[in-house]
């Protein structure tokens, strides 16, 4: 029998249409900084009495605190964006980052997991679990702003039961994007070094910053990456809501169980046997395929 549960929707709750109307036109300000954005976004959750503490500023959303969770409320286009990518890649990396509850069609709100963001400390007792981590995470995605470095220790924290985890992983794009190869004549797939602070291209040895990456992709790629938040979730027209569980939406915020290490190999079969290959490996055959036939194919 199908398993039915009640949802409750923290931003339904508290959030009704006319406040999320404000701030959306408040986001939309094209003649406002951030700054005074967020002083406007204060007025709007006092007026409407939400229960919040203040967590803070982001580059382009605005953090709050309410029954326990965090709460991150766009300021302009670039952070509805952030919201929406969270949302939906939430259920591709949990339990790597933090788990993202519920985001507005729009990206407007969304509503987090709390955790303890780190201390400096916390940082460097913890910098062999955070390679394991942006490992996996680069194995298909390109990732900024979260390698490590004291600049970026803050977009990680610590759960309860003391698992490390990323908070803020709005810069997280598909390796599918054509964008993410060399502008050399031999097109190498660029690589993280080994702290995952730049790129480097694997033939001509030229190196790359996250942020000389991102700019090659347009916000329309990115609205059309995301796509429809609406089919990794659940719709909630009230507070509380009765569903049917679909497995494809939920079985993301189960614990999962590790993979070994041996599993994540490839085996492959020719003339001479079994070979396994890893994920160094593949990206070495990946480049030489490239070196070969990159200057006369153009995806």
């Amino acid at each position: 029998m199908a398993e039915k549960t009640i949802l409750r929707s923290l931003i339904k709750k508290y959030f009704p249409p006319d406040l999320l109307v404000k701030l959306e036109l408040v986001s939309n300000a094209h003649d406002v900084d951030n700054n005074e954005k967020t002083d406007e976004v204060l007025e709007l959750l006092n007026e409407y009495h939400v229960p919040f503490s203040s967590l803070g500023n982001g580059t382009n959303r605005y953090g709050i605190l309410v029954d326990g969770y965090a709460v991150k409320i766009a300021l302009d286009r670039a952070g509805r964006i952030d919201n929406m990518r969270e949302f939906k890649y939430s259920r591709v990396h949990y339990p790597d980052v933090v788990k993202v509850y519920e985001c507005c069609t729009n990206g407007m709100v969304a509503t987090f997991e709390y955790v303890t963001i780190f201390s400096l400390d916390d940082f460097y007792d913890n910098q062999n679990k955070m390679r394991e981590i942006l490992e996996r995470l680069t194995k298909n995605f390109l990732v900024g702003d979260i390698g490590i470095s004291t600049n970026n220790y803050i977009n990680w924290g610590t759960r309860s039961d003391g698992s490390i985890v990323i908070l803020d992983f709005a810069y997280i794009y598909s390796l599918s994007y054509r964008g993410f190869l060399c502008t050399c004549e031999d097109e190498g797939v660029l690589q993280f070094d080994h702290d995952f602070n730049y790129l480097q291209c694997p033939f001509c040895k030229k190196k790359y910053q996250f942020s000389d990456i991102r700019k090659r992709i347009t916000k329309q790629d990115e609205i059309n990456e995301i796509g429809d938040i609406r089919e990794c979730g659940y719709v909630l027209t009230e507070a509380n809501q009765e569903f049917i569980l679909d497995p494809n939406k939920s079985e993301y915020l189960k614990p999962k169980k590790k993979k070994n290490k041996d599993h994540e190999k490839i085996k492959k079969k020719d003339d001479h046997g079994d070979e396994e290959f890893t994920y160094k490996d593949q990206m070495k055959i990946m480049n030489s395929l490239l070196n070969i036939n990159g200057r006369n194919n153009n995806v």
